[in-house]
């Protein structure tokens, strides 16, 4: 019931203050809602890793970074491998020298991409917001998509055991399917990334949609050296 609080006490009479009296019911209670208390902190715990990645990448940069790569290049492989194994069930339970060799190609990438995205973040600042994104995209897709990908693909055949000219040839035979599927994610990722997210935090959100790009990378890099393999049997036929 409403009633009208005067100093001496509830009463119905003219108002001193305005209170609600809540009287026993029978009624079910209602739900517990969270409180506005605890709603901040859930979210300070859910906001609580991103703050400190951020921290680290401020003041230990070369460390967040390698420390990502290192993470996105394994986890790569190990859905790469996990896709193979699950549609080849002849395939072996694990490739050990194979994850070994993402992690150390990942470790010599780690800190040219750093300085690389540092480079692309500081470039063209001139320009109006959106013509400096675009700018970026394209300068990013022209110059280290393709540089990219020759260090992978020829590393690869070379650490498998290759020689110079097998890291030649798989790079021949990877390098335009994986520059048109890279044309085709990492655009829409760079926009949104240097479009929304602060430049400490663009590592995390590269880094979901890497390890996908890494994975694939893997694939194509088997796919194209069994490719390669298959018809060096043949002309040895």
């Amino acid at each position: 019931m409403w009633y009208f609080a005067t100093r001496s006490g509830p009463k119905r009479s003219l108002p001193f203050r305005f209170v609600k009296y809540r009287q026993n019911s029978s009624r079910p209670p209602l739900p517990n809602t969270p409180s506005p208390l605890a709603s901040r902190t859930l979210a300070s715990r859910l906001v609580a890793p991103l703050n400190a990645y951020g921290r680290a990448a401020k003041t230990r940069p070369y460390i967040a970074q390698v420390s990502t790569t290192l993470l996105i290049w394994f986890a790569g492989d190990f859905l790469a491998q996990s896709i193979e194994r699950s549609s080849q069930p002849t395939t072996a339970s694990w490739d050990l020298p194979r994850a070994l060799r993402a992690l150390l190609l990942g470790a010599g990438s780690a800190i040219p991409s750093y300085h690389w995205f540092n480079l692309l973040s500081r470039s063209f600042t001139k320009l109006p917001i959106y013509a400096a994104i675009a700018a970026r995209v394209v300068t990013h897709q022209a110059v280290f998509a393709p540089i990219f990908s020759v260090y992978f693909f020829f590393a690869q055949a070379v650490l498998s055991g290759g020689t110079v000219g097998d890291g030649i040839d798989r790079v021949r035979a990877a390098l335009v399917p994986s520059l048109i599927n890279s044309a085709r994610v990492w655009p829409a990722v760079m926009i949104v990334n240097f479009a929304f997210v602060p430049q400490e935090l663009r590592a995390l959100l590269h880094a979901f949609v890497a390890v996908g790009w890494q994975g694939y990378l893997s694939i194509l890099n088997q796919r194209t050296a069994r490719l390669l393999e298959s018809k060096e049997n043949e002309v040895q036929v």
